[in-house]
C-alpha cells in the first residue's frame, strides 16, 4: 500500500512588488489542480497568501484585470474598491515611524480580507512577522488576518510597526524573508517556495545613482532581502524552489511590475513535471 502523500506547502517570500511574480506562481500552480495544504508568507508573500487562503484569489485577478471576467447572468462579485492603478496617486501620508501609514495598506486590502480571522480560512495560514525588540521572526496563526498581515508587511521607513500581544512587529523580510523553517515548523512535508529575490540588473554607471532618498531606502531594502534569501535558502532549502526572473523591477514598482506575474506563471509551469514527480506517491 503506497504511502499517504505529503502535507504541501506553499511558501511565498518577501520581495516588495517583485509580488507580481506570485500571482503567476499561484496561478499555474491552481491551473495544474495543485493546491497547498498550507500557505505561509512573509511581507507582499502574507498578502498574497492571505488571499489565497480566504478563496479570493480570482477576485484579486478580477481586479488587476489579469483575468476575464465570467460571462453570463450571475458576473463575478466585484470589490467596492478603487482600480489598483489609482493607488499610484495616494499622497505620502508622513507619519510617526513611517513615511507612509499602515492604514493605508490596510485601505488597500481591506475589503479582500475584511473581518476575516484565522479559524475562517478556506485553507491553513500563517504570516511571518519580525519582532523589533527580541529581533527574531514571529509566527502568526491566530486572530484577524489582516492585523497579521500589515505586521508581517510593515517595511521599515515606509510602514509602522503593529502591536500584536505585547509585541512591536515589522516586515517578515528581515528575519525569514523566505520562511521555509516555519512552514516545516507547522507540519510541511513538502516544501514548495517561491523566491522573488533574484539579483538586481545592473545598470549603467551614470544612471546607478538613486533618485532621492525613497530609492535608496528602496534599493538599500532590496540588497539586504537578497542577501538574507540566499543565507535563508542556504540554511533552510525547500523541496522545491520556483526562482521568477524579477531583477529588473525595482521593489516600489507596483505598476511597472504587472509583466513579472507572467514570469512567475512561466518559472512555476516550468517546475510543474519536477512537482508531480514529488507528489507521486512511492510504491514499495
Amino acid at each position: 500500500m503506497p504511502p499517504p502523500p505529503p502535507k504541501v506547502a506553499l511558501v511565498l517570500g518577501s520581495g516588495g512588488a517583485r509580488g507580481w511574480a506570485h500571482i503567476g506562481v499561484i496561478r499555474a500552480l491552481l491551473e495544474a489542480g495543485i493546491r497547498p495544504d498550507l500557505i505561509v508568507g512573509s511581507s507582499i508573500g502574507a498578502i498574497l497568501g492571505a488571499i489565497l487562503a480566504a478563496d479570493r484569489f480570482d477576485l484579486l485577478l478580477d481586479w488587476l484585470g489579469i483575468r476575464e471576467r465570467d460571462a453570463g447572468p450571475e458576473p463575478a462579485p466585484r470589490l467596492r474598491m478603487p482600480r489598483w492603478q489609482d493607488f499610484r496617486h495616494l499622497p505620502r501620508a508622513f507619519d510617526r515611524g513611517g513615511l507612509v501609514s499602515g492604514r493605508l495598506l490596510l485601505l488597500l486590502f481591506r475589503d479582500f480580507l475584511r473581518d476575516i480571522g484565522f479559524d475562517a480560512l478556506a485553507t491553513p495560514f500563517a504570516a511571518v512577522a519580525t519582532d523589533l525588540w527580541r529581533e527574531e521572526a514571529v509566527t502568526l496563526t491566530e486572530g484577524p488576518v489582516l492585523t497579521a498581515v500589515a505586521a508581517s508587511s510593515a517595511v521599515p521607513g515606509l510602514f509602522k510597526p503593529v502591536r500584536i500581544g505585547g509585541r512591536l512587529l515589522l516586515d517578515g523580510g528581515l528575519t525569514a524573508p523566505i520562511p521555509v523553517a516555519q512552514a516545516r515548523a507547522l507540519g510541511a512535508g513538502l516544501v514548495i517556495a517561491s523566491d522573488i529575490n533574484s539579483p538586481a540588473v545592473r545598470r549603467a554607471p551614470e544612471t546607478d545613482a538613486p533618485a532621492g532618498i525613497a530609492a535608496l531606502c528602496a534599493q538599500t531594502w532590496r540588497l539586504v532581502e537578497n542577501r538574507l534569501s540566499e543565507l535563508a535558502l542556504r540554511t533552510e532549502p525547500p523541496d522545491l524552489l520556483i526562482r521568477p526572473a524579477t531583477g529588473h523591477i525595482h521593489t516600489l514598482d507596483f505598476i511597472g511590475g504587472q509583466e513579472l506575474q507572467r514570469c512567475g506563471y512561466e518559472a512555476a509551469a516550468a517546475a510543474l513535471p519536477q512537482l508531480r514527480k514529488m507528489l507521486t506517491p512511492c510504491t514499495p
